[in-house]
């Protein structure tokens, strides 16, 4: 079939030569292509996008022992790859695209130690953002009293949640609340989890008079709007017993008590909770 070069120009089919041979990851082809697409058509704005997408194909997948590497890499990628690809691709695709460089470069920092001072500097995070979530449960697994580190503590229930639902890791994303409510929140809100995005716009609504509404109280708010969470509630670890994971723990109490209908025991508990949060004993009450 003969093209119409008025719809068809030569610089879109060199251009689309050189975004195909990125799509099939043949960096030779490609660099081929880009070639001859800028010998004919040096001015064109695609050029330079192109170009660092084939370089970072011929980035040679190797182990990197210096964790200021990995910290370049990850910043070149993310302020020089991410948006080079998200021009050539649009954003949904370039995500795909970028997973195997993410993968790549996982796998290049898996020699590396957690360290607190910059932990994204791990494979962990890496091969969480690569989509391979078996991978990054392995590595997180590797860093001592990961449960108890805010970050890793995170890295495992996003990778759990991938893996398994929202009612799998329902203990990490509680215990995170606890010990780090401002990445609990961050993660809540970037996992793509309707039932639980519902959950939260509930949780600041109705608790949304209180001046600095703190997500380290939405477990316990959570045991008030569904009781049956008591059970999940109870396998998680204990923290450091700081006010909001006490709180949680009073309103399990409180939900046994009524099972049981000790209504002195009840009315003490109760004023417990009204001492301890004066919005969340309102709003436990209102429901009773």
């Amino acid at each position: 079939m003969q093209l119409d070069l008025f719809t068809h120009g030569r610089d879109v089919m060199l251009q689309n030569d050189v975004i195909a041979a990125l799509r099939g990851r043949d960096a030779a082809r490609g660099q081929k292509a880009l070639e001859r697409f800028a010998a004919e058509f040096p001015d064109r704005e695609m050029i330079p996008p192109l170009k660092i997408l084939l370089a970072t194909l011929a980035v040679p997948a190797i182990r990197i022992a210096d964790r200021n590497k990995i910290f370049a890499r990850i910043r070149e990628i993310d302020a020089v790859v991410t948006p080079a690809a998200e021009r050539v691709f649009g954003r949904e695709e370039a995500a795909n695209w970028l997973s195997p460089v993410w993968l790549s470069l996982a796998n290049a920092a898996a020699g590396l130690t957690f360290h607190p001072e910059c932990p994204r500097v791990h494979a962990a995070p890496l091969f969480l953002r690569s989509g391979d979530w078996a991978a990054a449960e392995v590595q997180i697994a590797t860093i001592p009293s990961w449960r108890r580190i805010p970050m890793p503590l995170a890295w495992m229930a996003e990778a759990g949640f991938h893996r398994g639902g929202l009612e799998s890791v329902w203990c990490l994303m509680v215990e995170l609340a606890w010990i780090d409510s401002d990445t609990f929140h961050t993660l809540a809100r970037r996992l793509k989890s309707r039932p639980l995005h519902r959950l939260l716009n509930d949780f600041e609504a109705g608790l949304g008079d209180e001046e600095n509404l703190d997500p380290s109280w939405f477990p316990a708010w959570m045991l008030i709007t569904a009781p049956e969470m008591a059970s999940v509630m109870r396998q998680s670890q204990a923290g450091s017993g700081k006010t909001p994971e006490r709180g949680a723990r009073l309103i399990m109490e409180l939900l046994a008590l009524e099972k049981q209908g000790r209504h002195a025991d009840l009315v003490a508990q109760r004023r417990k909770l009204r001492d301890l949060h004066p919005g969340l004993y309102k709003y436990y009450m209102s429901s009773r």
